[in-house]
């Protein structure tokens, strides 16, 4: 076991396997039995998820294309990735907010798109879970960005995915490959 993350998995249901062991297997069975109103909710909001439309911390509706995990949406100023994360706070502009990134980071839109697709099948939702967890991955190379400086962030963004996969576990979207490459970053996600 290392940082690289030595420790793998051969397979996506191998992950959906552990992840169920840890949270549960009737994860979609409490989604669908939600309330008609609570599932308006659910795909209104990932449906904004899905458009890349986030609200951060008061910020009202603001459309990311790309998102960029660095980027404080109300300065426009943009944490550098490749700096080692205990020197990142130092680098922080007077006026702007570092909690904004992280913010996005957790990635809780994504629990409302596999929520969605619990719902309605929609495959479209599992596919912007994956590429924005891909997306993610690619640019926050593992204690090189803002978004590695603080554990409880980190912590917050395993669980996150780790629901988001568990809801999506059964979508033909979710590819043996993809499983490893998640679960590689998860098993870093401890060392914080």
């Amino acid at each position: 076991m290392s940082v690289r993350g030595l420790d793998s998995i051969s397979c996506k249901v191998e992950l959906v396997t552990r992840l169920e062991r840890i949270l549960g297997t009737c994860l979609s069975d409490t989604i669908r039995s939600a309330s008609e109103e609570e599932k308006k909710s659910i795909l209104l909001h990932a449906d904004e998820a899905k458009q890349h439309i986030f609200k951060v911390l008061g910020s009202g509706p603001v459309k990311m294309e790309p998102i960029n995990w660095s980027r404080e949406i109300k300065t426009g100023y943009t944490w550098p990735v490749g700096v080692y994360y205990f020197k990142i706070r130092s680098l922080t502009p007077k006026g702007s907010d570092i909690k904004i990134p992280w913010e996005i980071s957790r990635c809780h839109h994504l629990l409302w798109m596999a929520e969605a697709y619990c719902l309605t099948g929609d495959e479209s939702y599992v596919e912007q879970v994956i590429s924005q967890i891909q997306n993610w991955i690619k640019y926050n190379p593992l204690m090189y960005s803002v978004n590695w400086t603080c554990a409880m962030e980190v912590s917050i963004r395993a669980v996150n995915w780790m629901y988001s996969l568990a809801l999506i576990g059964d979508s033909e979207a979710f590819t043996d490959r993809f499983a490893k490459e998640v679960y590689r970053s998860l098993y870093q996600h401890l060392f914080l």
